[in-house]
């Protein structure tokens, strides 16, 4: 048996460190009040801009901010701008352009815009620009735990323990909210108020603007879903790639 083929499950010593070291960590946070504070402006960031970049990538531009007033975040965008879209249609016919040989990219490119094409002329640009806050807060902590486990773009050791432990405290935050939303009808009261007056929340919206007749629970399981996905895939992915590469040696 060769030294890779020794490995457990293709992940090295280092990336075990890391994400068991990062998941034990990730539950401190939750025990200690100002840790906690702290680390929910990482959430916070992360949460406006996901909303920000997809109003952007549809043509509304707008600013990521902090709700200084009521706390959490706030994502303010103007209105479509013909302007942003325009810049977006040059950048990606600059893209085809460029990589028009490449047949795999132009397959992927075809469907990625017919995909926008659909969402930007159905509400559903709308309904992923609400849920895309909490789902790039599932997407920056799948890099995390993909960059803890696999040492990719890491300049020192400690750099993987630090990115398994944000990931893995975006995932419990994530697993958190969606058991109060689906079990504490207290806390589910207090969300569907909203931050402020005319101030409503994600989920909420996505429901009584879009979902309509649908459940609001099967929205809630829907995100629970994808926050274990969001765990799990980026370590197999890492697993299957260094499979991949120890077979091809």
């Amino acid at each position: 048996m060769d030294h890779d083929s020794r490995d457990f499950w293709h992940i090295d010593k280092g990336g075990w460190i890391a994400l068991i070291g990062g998941l034990a960590c990730a539950f401190l946070p939750f025990f200690w009040a100002k840790f906690h504070w702290i680390m929910s402006y990482l959430k916070i960031l992360i949460h406006e801009l996901g909303h920000s970049l997809i109003a952007w990538s549809f043509g509304y531009p707008g600013v990521p901010t902090f709700n200084l007033q009521h706390g959490g975040g706030v994502a303010r965008h103007g209105p479509q701008a013909p302007w942003l879209l325009a810049t977006l249609g040059i950048v990606f016919l600059f893209f085809i352009i460029n990589n028009y040989k490449n047949v795999r990219v132009m397959i992927v490119s075809g469907a990625g815009f017919l995909v926008y094409l659909l969402c930007i002329f159905t509400p559903l640009h709308k309904m992923l620009e609400l849920y895309m806050g909490h789902g790039l807060e599932i997407v920056i902590a799948g890099v995390f735990l993909f960059r803890a486990a696999s040492n990719w773009a890491v300049y020192h050791a400690a750099e993987r323990c630090l990115y398994g432990f944000a990931g893995f405290y975006l995932i419990f935050e994530n697993i958190i909210f969606s058991f109060q939303l689906l079990f504490d009808k207290g806390y589910r009261a207090v969300y569907f108020e909203g931050i402020a007056p005319g101030l409503l929340i994600d989920f909420f919206r996505i429901w009584v603007e879009h979902l309509k007749t649908a459940s609001f629970d099967l929205l809630v399981v829907f995100h629970f879903l994808t926050t274990i996905l969001g765990a799990t895939i980026p370590i197999a992915l890492h697993i299957l790639i260094r499979r991949r590469n120890q077979h091809d040696v």
